[in-house]
């Protein structure tokens, strides 16, 4: 972006700088504690300048960025997840051949929940899955370790049969 610059002295040691850029922008500063006018002088004018331009399109950018990443959580889906305690007891109670399954299933039925009814909601429904499928799960699970034989066998032998 090209710049269109005034300097006015304002005492021996003292200059004002105005600066319009194409865009319309005004600016203006004092640099002050010169030297007196040579290439030294020139050098400090011309460098304390670039960097007011660069700090001022710096300050542009970074106005520019900040309003972009608040339009972000409006634009951007929160990834949501079901309820790790939940999922870990689906994991534990049923088959290994089945759990992944399970999981999925519910996984799926969870997101489009969030979808229809909110987090909140999802959450409380995959809960409910979950504690209705408890009863088979731990009955399966039962069967697995052998602990309704052991049981039938206790009150078998208890019984005298």
């Amino acid at each position: 972006m090209k710049h269109k610059l005034t300097f006015t002295e304002v005492g021996v040691d003292s200059v004002r700088v105005y600066i319009e850029s194409e865009n319309g922008e005004t600016a203006w500063f004092d640099i002050r504690a010169l030297p007196p006018a040579g290439a030294m002088r020139q050098a400090i004018l011309d460098a304390t300048v670039q960097s007011f331009v660069a700090d001022r399109a710096l300050r542009r950018e970074r106005a520019l960025l900040k309003a972009r990443v608040e339009e972000l959580p409006g634009k951007l889906k929160h990834p949501t997840s079901p309820p790790p305690l939940a999922e870990l007891i689906i994991s534990c109670l049923a088959p290994e051949n089945t759990a992944q399954a399970q999981l999925g299933d519910l996984q799926e039925m969870f997101e489009n929940n969030v979808a229809r009814l909110g987090e909140q909601q999802a959450r409380r429904k995959y809960w409910m899955q979950v504690v209705s499928s408890l009863g088979p799960l731990l009955l399966q699970w039962f069967k697995r370790i052998g602990l309704i034989t052991a049981l039938v066998d206790y009150f078998r032998s208890m019984m005298g049969l």
